[in-house]
């Protein structure tokens, strides 16, 4: 059956794979009630956030008011906006991704889409046209979501809606009414400069009035130096007024005048003027330019020297005193933060207050190259908690768009499936806090939906009440416990629990020294480090190593948690030193071993301890080059059937270091036709080792039939003795073998040989039939 386009996947977040079929409809709502046509349960949506609408073919997107917003690639819908749909294009709700397809497509075409720029305009549909399919009813009802909408759409097209009813005179009286009071609010500002200019014109006059008295002179030349470089936006005071005392205050064309350059100077005004008594001027304009900078620091350089004129009204103070304020706002502009975090959203907060919820893009007032600081809050649901994470960022003058990630410490545990009846504990210490418990009741588990864990250690607990046996009484049991640990290395954990997980615990147990065989009831389990599942409930555990005590471990385990020992092996005095010889074997100290050894002979040790000190005291004769005084001991070894294949080779080494090739070639043969399958293979390659230092370049081959007393013919020529038989000394080549007997079928090989090779031919012979 053929797929339905298009249609909606889910790429990212819970349900991921999960797939919504728009072919079905016109208009979908998307958010997390109930209400809308595609339900994403998750707090990061709101309970209306987007809807999807076809148009004359083609489908679009809008953001319905969303908290979070909603992101169409790279480009983000404020609330109420809509933005057209093509094949592969990427949305994203909250912490869901989503991919919207029109037909079908392969990975391929995923890693090389590129999407193309988004075209973003206001709607322009009423709202009946995005309704859903099956609740078209819910469009007429209030939303009442005020966090998720805090400015609905319904508001704002409503608006649009009273807007087209007002009749068109009365939007003409409108325009005209705003257009007088623009004009009314210009001819006041006129007026309001022209008083300013007229009594700073007086004011200059009444200062040089006072050149009538004794010291006006010095005052005069005082002034002309400050004003040798007047600084350009400030006003001068009237010549008239220094020539002629007797000018009257406010001269006609000095006011014009002073008009004109208060009209050039007012739009440079930045801030107000301090004064030397300590008072602000605010309506004085403070020059921007170099130049004036320059000569108001000059001025004020020399103002403490100039003399000023008192009088019993007011203290005159030449104008170059007047000094600029240094001004933090030439530092400070607007950056658009794009603040992302991970692995979900967070609440931002940004100087103390809280900015938005990211994703989000958020313009704040900064000041170039100072350090500012931003808080991630993540809800941590489960946990009843909160945990924050901080980031310093810099801003770089003439930046526009600052773009921020921060990525939290935060895990997730994953829980596939948990058994009936149980009640979901978990514990956690955190890394920033490692003293601090966390405990937590996990209600209403989602099975593969995520809970976020900040990284740190975790004691998950799963109980069940069970009824005291003769009792109305419940008794709440452990009946799982683990502890994890989730970190950059392990973000993940994935609890997958089952009834029959319930029944076993895991068990690692290890022994000093390793390689002890575990038993668990008479049934060997592995070797030592072992790690396995028993059945829950009381038990007895044996470690068996060679050369020391057996141990026992009693275990009674009522939970599924993990059991872990480490049980140092004992053994008896003889076994001591036996394990003290082998180290002294491993490290060649032949004289140390042979002491220990014979040392080990005056101690009561069991017939297995005694057989392994001959067996020992045999090899380190031969590595002696003492293969007499090897032999006995060797011969004694042998007799006990433990020890009997290793005793045996080393047996070989003492008859070939006596030169007694002979019995040491009968006696490789006897080992080597005598191996078992259970031999380890180790073994097996000494004994070929051990047979190729006696013949390395002859091959033998070994012929055994049963019954015996066969004839046996190589290469036509018949052998004289009978079999069970050795040939031995032979070449390279090939031998054809032939075993005759009466009253049997005669057998018949081949048998290729190579450079010291031993071959075993073992034959049961099949009676003639009658």
């Amino acid at each position: 059956m053929a797929a339905n386009f298009p249609k909606l996947i889910i790429t990212t977040g819970p349900e991921e794979g999960k797939e919504f079929d728009l072919s079905t409809g016109e208009s979908f709502l998307v958010g997390r009630s109930d209400e809308n046509d595609i339900i994403l349960d998750d707090s990061s949506l709101s309970r209306r956030h987007a809807s999807i609408h076809q148009k004359e073919g083609v489908w679009f997107i809008r953001d319905e008011g969303s908290r979070n917003g909603t992101i169409v690639n790279s480009t983000a819908l404020t609330p109420a906006m809509t933005t057209p749909l093509t094949h592969l294009d990427v949305i994203r709700l909250g912490i869901y991704e989503m991919r919207f397809a029109t037909q079908s497509f392969t990975n391929d075409e995923v890693k090389n889409f590129k999407p193309a720029e988004k075209a973003v305009t206001p709607p322009t549909l009423p709202t009946n046209e995005i309704a859903t399919n099956k609740n078209s009813k819910n469009q007429s009802e209030p939303q009442t979501d005020l966090l998720d909408n805090p400015l609905t759409t319904d508001h704002q097209e409503l608006k649009e809606d009273q807007k087209q009813l007002l009749p068109e005179n009365h939007l003409e009286e409108k325009q005209k009414t705003g257009k007088s009071l623009l004009v009314f609010t210009l001819i006041a500002l006129f007026f309001c400069v022209i008083g300013l200019v007229i009594f700073f014109s007086y004011h200059r006059s009444q200062n040089t009035s006072q050149d009538q008295d004794p010291g006006a002179q010095e005052t005069s030349e005082t002034e002309e130096v400050t004003q040798e470089d007047p600084p350009s936006d400030q006003l001068p005071p009237p010549e008239e007024a220094q020539t002629k005392p007797d000018t009257p205050p406010a001269d006609t064309n000095a006011v014009q005048q002073n008009i004109s350059e208060a009209l050039t100077t007012v739009p440079k005004t930045q801030g107000p003027l301090q004064t030397a008594a300590g008072k602000q001027s605010e309506n004085l304009p403070i020059p921007t330019d170099d130049g004036a900078e320059k000569a108001a620091n000059n001025d004020a350089q020399t103002s403490p020297n100039v003399p000023t004129q008192q009088d019993d009204s007011f203290t005159t103070t030449p104008v170059s005193t007047v000094t600029e304020q240094p001004s933090t706002a030439l530092r400070e502009f607007t950056v658009l933060l794009d603040i992302k975090t991970e692995p979900y959203p967070a609440t931002i907060y940004f100087k103390g207050e809280r900015l938005c919820t990211a994703p989000c893009r958020q313009q704040a007032s900064v000041n170039a190259n100072d350090t500012y600081t931003l808080a991630a809050d993540y809800d941590l649901r489960e946990l009843n908690d909160i945990y924050r994470k901080k980031v310093e960022f810099t801003v770089k003058p003439n930046t526009d768009v600052l773009e921020l990630t921060i990525k939290a410490e935060i895990g997730q545990l994953k829980v596939s499936k948990l058994p009936m009846r149980i009640e979901f504990y978990l514990e956690g210490y955190y890394d920033y806090d490692q003293l601090k418990a966390n405990p937590a009741k996990i209600n209403d588990v989602a099975y593969g939906k995520s809970i976020y864990l900040p990284y740190g250690k975790y004691v998950v607990e799963l109980r069940e009440k069970t009824q005291i046996a003769g009792s109305q009484n419940t008794i709440t049991q452990i009946r799982f416990q683990r502890e994890y640990t989730i970190n950059q290395d392990n973000p993940t954990i994935d609890l997958n629990v089952t009834d029959r997980d319930l029944q076993f615990f895991p068990a690692n147990i290890k022994s000093d020294p390793p390689g002890a065989e575990v038993f668990y009831s008479d049934e060997k389990m592995g070797n030592t480090p072992f790690s396995g599942l028993l059945p829950l409930g009381p038990h007895q555990i044996k470690l068996i190593k060679e050369g020391f005590f057996p141990t026992i471990i009693d275990i009674d385990m009522r939970m599924n948690s993990v059991y872990e020992t480490t049980v140092t092996l004992k053994t008896s005095k003889m076994g001591e030193l036996i394990n003290e010889a082998r180290e002294q074997i491993r490290n060649a100290q032949w004289p140390n071993a042979l002491d220990t050894l014979v040392n080990a002979l005056k101690f009561g040790g069991s017939i297995k301890e005694k057989s392994e000190v001959y067996f020992l005291l045999g090899s380190v004769h031969n590595n002696q080059k003492s293969f007499d005084q090897a032999v006995p001991y060797l011969e004694r070894a042998k007799e006990n059937p433990d020890y009997y294949t290793q005793a045996a080779l080393e047996l070989v080494r003492s008859y070939h270091g006596l030169t007694k090739d002979i019995e040491a070639l009968k006696l490789i043969v006897e080992v080597l036709a005598n191996l078992r399958p259970e031999t380890s293979a180790d073994l097996r390659k000494e004994a070929n080792n051990v047979f190729r230092l006696i013949s390395p370049v002859k091959s033998v081959i070994y012929i055994y039939t049963e019954p015996e007393g066969a004839k046996v013919f190589i290469n036509d020529k018949i052998i004289e003795q009978a079999s069970p038989l050795i040939l031995s000394d032979l070449g390279l080549g090939n031998y054809r073998i032939q075993i005759e007997k009466s009253g049997y079928q005669t057998y018949k090989t081949n048998q290729n040989l190579k450079i010291g090779e031993f071959v075993l031919i073992k034959v049961r012979l099949t009676p003639e039939q009658l």
